[in-house]
Parts: structure tokens; sequence; C-alpha cells
């Protein structure tokens, strides 16, 4: 309108009428324009599908012309008299004669052509960066905690360092924990396995990953030296975990059942997948504060969403052994899985101990805490220990020399109030674990309790981390 109608031609029909007024217009206008374009833009980078895209773009059509649609229904009297004779005054209805300023018009339409190329490259530009932006995990979780269910994979295959294979039991539980992004697979974020002590990348082990195959339109947990059998080929997309079929591009977006391999493919197997990125205190569970992203707990909790209260420093049995969580000189604890390591202390009545130069733990493994004998290491100081956990996986760990005891899947911080198992025979019969003998004659009853108050402290008067371990 701006080029088509002059402020001399509008001055002369209608001079009671402000020049600026009818430009404020004409821009307004304009920029219903350019936010119809950009809500446009934004529907088509956000659109799962093409026929979302014609859905949502019918509703944008629709509200960007509910002011037009006013304009009308105030004409025909539908809003009151007042609003009709606001919308039949006769400078809606003025026709205005075609202005010949040729030299001008050129000038225009020049203009006019390239802000329409502006627009498209504009376009087309702010698509190909959030595609290449959406390529590399820009927009994904870039920590991810995941937690498998205690499916079992009896003679795993598995490559060693020389090439060669052995069999070994698989407890998918095994690999849970934080999962770091790290480069892309197939247009989608590749996300690897990280320490259990310190969520650092292994530099001893290989960590397992989960990535996207489009070759299987899933997301698959692959290990580069886990296999199905020893005569299959080495595959990019080996997987021992999968999702159901999806196109979607963030993890977390994923939904349905899972499958895991056990020898054969097992439907329905769990997996519980969290962003360990937070946005405010309640991701944080209140208990802390949400910092640049990470849940930076309260003195009293611990955990990635400081979902856990601080453990219970000295634990004691019902064989009157107790056990005692490692502190370092900071003030935190030594922890795998994000739960404490308990060290054997004193006690035990009627049951052996350790071997003078073992050391006996309870150590977390993923779904269940494990009492393990360390042959040899009980002489070990602290910085020992510290090397031996950065690289600890328990899948791989080839220093246990015997398992003592186990306990029911949980998800607690402590092994306080759980039932132990005591492990007895071993063999082909007992797989995976030998044969189980509960401590407890009544089930529910559990084996640890926490030491009271005044007892710790003697305790820690006598005591401290590096002698735990000693």
């Amino acid at each position: 309108m701006l080029r088509m109608i002059s402020q001399k031609s509008l001055k002369s029909k209608f001079p009671q009428m402000k020049f600026w007024k009818f430009v404020f217009s004409a821009m307004v206008r304009l920029m219903l324009g350019y936010a119809f374009l950009f809500n446009m833009f934004i529907i088509i980078v956000q659109s799962d599908a093409v026929i979302d895209i014609f859905y949502d773009l019918l509703a944008l059509q629709f509200v960007e012309q509910l002011d037009d649609i006013a304009f009308q229904l105030c004409k025909k009297e539908a809003f009151g008299d007042r609003l009709s004779r606001a919308g039949n005054k006769k400078c809606f209805h003025a026709e205005f004669q075609r202005q010949h300023f040729l030299g001008r018009l050129k000038k225009i339409g020049m203009f006019l052509k390239m802000l329409y190329f502006c627009n498209l490259a504009l376009a087309i530009m702010g698509l190909t960066y959030i595609t290449m932006k959406q390529r590399s995990g820009d927009y994904q979780a870039t920590s991810i905690t995941v937690t498998f269910g205690d499916e079992l994979w009896e003679k795993a295959v598995v490559e060693n360092v020389a090439g060669g294979f052995y069999e070994h039991d698989l407890i998918f539980s095994m690999f849970n924990g934080v999962y770091v992004q790290s480069g892309v697979h197939d247009g989608r974020p590749v996300y690897v396995e990280q320490r259990k002590f310190e969520q650092t990348p292994y530099e001893k082990w290989i960590g397992a990953e989960i990535k996207y195959c489009r070759s299987e339109c899933r997301w698959v947990l692959t290990h580069r030296n886990i296999r199905k059998s020893m005569t299959s080929e080495k595959l990019d997309c080996d997987w021992i975990f999968r999702s159901p079929e999806t196109t979607d591009y963030n993890l977390l977006d994923v939904s349905g059942s899972w499958s895991a391999w056990t020898g054969a493919i097992v439907h329905g197997a769990n997996i519980f997948i969290i962003d360990n990125e937070c946005e405010s205190e309640s991701d944080c569970n209140l208990n802390g504060v949400c910092s640049s992203g990470q849940c930076v707990c309260y003195s009293s909790y611990f955990g990635t969403h400081c979902e856990y209260r601080e453990p219970c420093p000295v634990i004691k049995g019902d064989q009157n052994d107790t056990w005692g969580v490692v502190y370092f000189e900071d003030g935190t604890f030594f922890s795998l899985y994000d739960r404490p390591v308990y060290v054997y202390m004193e006690g035990y009545n009627g049951t052996s101990p350790p071997g003078e130069n073992d050391a006996l733990i309870i150590v977390y493994t993923g779904s269940r805490y494990f009492g393990f004998y360390y042959a040899g290491f009980r002489g070990k100081d602290l910085d020992f220990w510290i090397e031996f956990a950065k690289d600890y996986h328990p899948f791989w760990d080839p220093f246990v020399s015997e398992t003592y005891f186990i306990t029911d899947p949980t998800i607690s911080s402590t092994p306080v109030g759980l039932d132990i198992f005591f492990v007895t025979d071993r063999g082909e019969r007992y797989k995976p674990f030998g044969k189980l003998v509960p401590y407890a004659e009544v089930a529910g009853s559990g084996y640890f309790s926490c030491f009271e108050a005044e007892d710790y402290v003697k305790y820690r008067e006598r005591t401290d981390g590096k002698r735990l371990l000693r």
C-alpha cells in the first residue's frame, strides 16, 4: 500500500488523516507477516512429520486471519453500532488512483525482490544451521543416567585383547550408570559409558555405547568386545539391547518396550533413562540447588539429582561384623555407581574373617550389593584404591577372588535393611551367582543396621579412611 498510495493522494481525499498513522498501520501488517513466517519456520523445525506441518500451518493461517474476520464482523454490526460505524468509515472503502512514477516503482520493485530473496536465504541458512546442530547432538541431552533391569545373558561371547574369545555371564545392570554424549552415528548422538567412580571416560576398559543405527531403525546398546557368537562377524551395530523401531532424534523421547539379547531376543526388557542436567531445584529433588545445569547437593544429600541421603558411616551386621565408609580428606566418601563402598573393619562372630592380607568390601554393582574378597589388597594404601576404583567395572573386574554374599536387586543407597544371601556351592547347577542361602529366617528382616551416633563417634576417634583400608 505504501508504494501505491502517496502522502499527497491521501491528504487530497482525507485531509484530517495523519500520514504517519497510515505508515504505522502498514508497518504493523508487515511485522505480522514476518511473525507468521517466523512461526512457520519454528513449526517446520520442530515437527516430526509432514502431516503435522500441514495441520499446524492451517491453524496458524486461521489465527493470522482472525483480525480480518473480526473486522468483517464489526462491519456487519456483530459487536454493536459503535464498532460498525468505525468499520464502515469512508477511508476503508476509498479508491486511489495508481501512481505512475516509473523510476520510483522500478526501484521499489527491485527492493522487494531483494527482500524476498533475503527472506528465502535466511530461511535456508536457518534450516541448514539447525540441521547441522541437530546432527551434532547439540539439542539432545549431553549426559544421561541409564538403568537396565536384572536380565542375565549366560555365556556371553567376549573378545579379549589378543583377539581370542571367552564366555562370561553378563548381567545388564552392571552397565548401569552415567553415559556422556561423545560423537555422532547415523545423524544421532552417541552416548558412551563412563567410570562408576567419578563419571569420566574409562582408560583401561572400553565403555559400552548407546547409539542410533539406521540399519536397525532403533537405538541400541553395543560393546566393541561383546558379540552374539564366536562365529559372527564384527558388526558396527551388533546390539545387545535395543529400542523399538523409531526415528526419534532424542533418546529421551523414545517410547515403547525395549528388547535384550540373552542368547535369544527377550522382549519387554527393563530400562530407565533420565537426563542428568537440571533446570530448577525440583530436578534436584529440592535437596540441592541447580547451578549451570548440575545439581549441587546440600551437605546431607548426594547423587546426580541429590536423590539419596548421606549414607550411614558405619553399619553393623547380625554376626557382629562392622563395616565403615571410606572418607577422603575433603569430606567426600568413596563411592561406585553413586553408592558408598563399605570396607570390613572388625567383628565377625562365627564366620571366618578375611585373611591377613585380604580385603573384604561391599560394593554396589548396578542393581545389587556384593560382598567381595580381594586377595592381597588389605595392605594397600588409599592412593592404590583410588586408582583401582577409577577403572572399576564389575563385568571386567579381574581382581575379585571370591563373592561372599549378595543382596536382592535394589536401588537403595545403602545395604541397611536388605536381606543378604551367602554364596555357598558353585557350579553349573547354581549359576550365575552360586547357591544362595538366606541368612535371615524371616524374609525382609534385613542383615545390616546403622550404628548409633555415639558408637560412630568412638570409631571416628580411633579410625580414619586410610586405616579402614589397612
